[in-house]
């Protein structure tokens, strides 16, 4: 290696001084080397062959926003969340105060679930207009399991 830096500023036209000596044996050691502990391979080649993790972008646009919180809910069953600069306070439900959460945040809908047993919650669509996002699998009605057909 040394023999090929010697060779390479003594060929420069600079006056025997190599530019850039360290990122030339960098280029050398990743591009041009193999290594006996990955397979007689070049750092480069292993590292292109290698399976990345890379989001899905076949169904997002650029405009859509995705977010993911960790929270407790409350002891008045709510989390918070802030949300164009405003705090929201989302209401869960008592019976699940705090429980841990993850909320999942996308552009139309926040859903609350469970850490524990990924159970959902509660889904909330995103109103900006308005102060109270009401929980979409909570039946209307002021009694639990009323619905419109009891009136």
């Amino acid at each position: 290696m040394a023999k090929k830096l010697r060779l390479l500023s003594a060929g420069s036209n600079d006056g025997g001084r190599l530019g850039n000596p360290l990122g030339l044996l960098v280029r050398t050691v990743a591009n041009e080397r193999p290594h006996r502990a990955l397979n007689r391979e070049t750092p480069h080649q292993w590292y292109h062959r290698t399976l990345k993790a890379r989001p899905n972008l076949k169904n997002i646009t650029r405009d859509r926003e995705f977010r993911i919180r960790h929270d407790r809910i409350d002891n008045d069953g709510k989390v918070t969340l802030r949300h164009e600069g405003k705090l929201r306070h989302l209401g869960v439900r008592k019976i699940h105060r705090r429980k841990k959460v993850v909320m999942l945040i996308d552009t139309e809908e926040v859903t609350v679930m469970d850490v524990e047993t990924s159970e959902v919650l509660s889904r909330h669509s995103i109103a900006p207009g308005k102060r109270y996002w009401p929980d979409k699998q909570n039946s209307p009605g002021r009694w639990p399991g009323e619905s419109d057909n009891n009136l």
